[in-house]
C-alpha cells in the first residue's frame, strides 16, 4: 500500500476548491456575461445583427437623431434671414360718425364713411446688417454638423456596449465549458479511484476525496448555469429586447489577432473621433458668435415698400404706395454690444481649451486601449503554451496514478493546473476581443488597414 501525506492532500483539495471558485466568480461577476444555446436549432444572432438591434431599440439613438433633425431645420431658418419678408394684410372697419360735405345740386361727398376696406401688400428687405447674416448661416450649418457628430458618438457608444456584451456572452460560454471539463476530469478520476479501491491498491480516502471534488465541481456548474440565465437577461436588456427573450449567439472568427500601431491608431482617432469634430466645430461656432455680436455695433440698411388699396373718400384715392430706404446707426447701448463681444471671445478661448483637453483624453484612451490589446495578445500566446503543458502534465499524472506509481496528490495538482491554464487562456482570448472593440471605439470605429500585424492563434 502506498503511503500518502493527508495534510498535503488536504491543501491540494483546498487549492482545487479555490480554482473552481475563481471560475465560478468569472462567470457570475463579469458584467454582461451570459451563455447562449440555440434551443431547438434556432437561428443564432451574429455580432452585426446584435448591433443592428441595439441601434434600432436604443432610446438614446432616437433622441440624438431627433436633435440632428432639429438642428438641420435651423439651416433654412438662418438662410431666410436674408430673404425678403412679403405680407398681405386685409381688413374691414366699421366706424362712425359718418362725415359728408354737400357739393351742390343735392349731392354730397363722404369724408368719413361708415365702413372701409383696406388691402395692403408690403415688402421688407434687409440690405446690410454687418456680417451677422452670413455668420448666422455658417453657424447653423456648423450646429447641424455638431448634432450629426453627437448622433455618431451615441451610435458608437451603443456599438461598443453591444460588442462588449456580445463578447461577454462568448466568454461566459467558454468559461462554462472549462467548468464542465473540470467536472468531467473529476468524474473520470473518481472512476479510476473506485477501480483502484476495488482492486485494493488505494485507500478509501482517495475515493472520498474524489467524490468531494466531483460534488464541488457539480455545485459550481449549477452556479454557472444560474449565472447564464441572469446574464442572458442582461444581454437582452443591452439590446433593448424583453429580458426573457431566448439568447443564442454565433461565435466570432478568432483566426487572427491584430495589434495596430500607435501611430496609425492616433491618426485614425484624430481624423474620425466625433468628439474631436464636435470640439473643433464648437470653436468655429463661437467665432461666428463673435462676428454676429460685432455686427450689432454696425449700421443696418433696410428697404421697405408698400402698396395700399382702400375705400376711396372725398380726400383720398382708393390706393397709395411708398418705398423707403432706412438706415439705423447704433449710437449708445450702455456698453451692451461690447460686453457681448468680449463674452463671445472668452467662449472661443474656453472651447479651444476644452478641445485640447478632448484631444489629450483621446490620445490617452488610444494608448491605453492599444496597450490592453497588446497585453491580451501576449497573454494568449503564453497561456496557450501553458494549456498544452498542463494537458501533458495531467496525461502523465493520470497515467502514473493508473499504473499505481503516482499519487492522488499529483493527479489533483495536475487537474488544478490545467483548469487554471484553461481559465487564463479563455480570459486572455476574450479580454483581447473586448480590448479590440474598445480600441475600435477609441479610433472612431475605423476599419483596420492592411498594415496591422497578424498573430495566428
Amino acid at each position: 500500500m502506498i503511503q500518502r501525506d493527508n495534510s498535503s492532500m488536504f491543501r491540494r483539495a483546498q487549492e482545487w476548491r479555490r480554482m473552481l471558485l475563481v471560475v465560478s466568480a468569472l462567470v457570475l461577476v463579469k458584467p454582461g456575461l451570459c451563455f447562449s444555446q440555440s434551443e431547438g436549432g434556432g437561428t443564432r444572432l451574429t455580432l452585426d445583427e446584435s448591433i443592428r438591434i441595439a441601434l434600432e431599440n436604443n432610446p438614446g439613438v432616437e433622441t440624438a437623431e431627433r436633435g440632428r433633425r432639429a438642428a438641420q431645420e435651423r439651416i433654412p431658418q438662418a438662410k431666410a434671414q436674408f430673404g425678403p419678408d412679403i405680407d398681405i394684410i386685409a381688413s374691414h372697419t366699421l366706424q362712425g360718425p359718418t362725415i359728408s360735405f354737400p357739393t351742390g345740386l343735392g349731392t354730397s361727398t363722404t369724408i368719413v364713411p361708415d365702413s372701409r376696406n383696406d388691402y395692403i401688400l408690403q415688402l421688407s428687405q434687409t440690405l446690410y446688417a454687418g456680417d451677422s447674416i452670413p455668420a448666422s448661416r455658417r453657424a447653423a450649418r456648423l450646429g447641424a454638423g455638431v448634432a450629426a457628430d453627437t448622433l455618431e458618438d451615441v451610435r458608437q457608444d451603443v456599438v461598443l456596449r453591444s460588442k462588449v456584451a456580445y463578447f461577454s456572452v462568448l466568454r461566459a460560454e467558454a468559461l462554462r465549458v472549462v467548468v464542465a471539463e473540470a467536472l468531467e476530469l473529476a468524474r473520470e478520476h473518481l472512476r479510476v479511484a473506485n477501480a483502484h479501491f476495488d482492486a485494493g491498491t488505494v485507500p478509501k480516502f482517495d475515493v472520498l476525496r474524489s467524490e468531494v471534488e466531483v460534488a464541488q465541481a457539480e455545485e459550481f456548474l449549477v452556479q454557472a448555469d444560474n449565472a447564464i440565465s441572469l446574464a442572458g437577461a442582461s444581454f437582452n436588456s443591452a439590446l433593448g429586447r424583453p429580458v426573457d427573450s431566448p439568447v443564442a449567439l454565433e461565435a466570432v472568427d478568432a483566426s487572427g489577432l491584430r495589434t495596430p500601431s500607435l501611430e496609425e491608431s492616433l491618426d485614425l482617432a484624430m481624423q474620425q473621433r466625433p468628439e474631436l469634430r464636435v470640439a473643433e466645430k464648437s470653436v468655429t461656432i463661437a467665432k461666428e458668435s463673435v462676428t454676429i455680436e460685432k455686427a450689432g455695433r454696425r449700421p443696418a440698411v433696410t428697404l421697405g415698400a408698400q402698396y395700399h388699396r382702400q375705400t376711396a373718400t372725398g380726400f383720398s384715392e382708393d390706393y397709395f404706395w411708398n418705398v423707403a430706404l432706412s438706415l439705423m446707426l447704433p449710437v449708445f447701448d450702455r456698453g451692451l454690444a461690447k460686453s457681448r463681444v468680449r463674452e463671445s471671445r472668452e467662449i472661443v478661448a474656453q472651447n479651444r481649451s476644452m478641445g485640447e483637453q478632448v484631444r489629450q483624453a483621446v490620445a490617452l484612451e488610444v494608448q491605453q486601449t492599444l496597450l490592453n490589446t497588446r497585453e491580451a495578445v501576449k497573454r494568449i500566446e503564453t497561456t496557450k503554451k501553458s494549456v498544452a503543458a498542463a494537458e501533458e502534465s495531467l496525461r502523465i499524472a493520470d497515467l502514473r496514478y493508473q499504473e499505481g506509481i503516482g499519487t492522488q496528490l499529483e493527479a489533483t495538482d495536475a487537474r488544478v493546473a490545467l483548469t487554471r491554464a484553461r481559465v487564463s487562456y479563455t480570459q486572455a482570448l476574450y479580454d483581447y476581443h473586448a480590448a479590440y472593440a474598445v480600441w475600435e471605439n477609441a479610433v472612431g470605429n475605423a476599419l483596420v488597414s492592411d498594415s496591422v500585424v497578424r498573430i495566428e492563434r
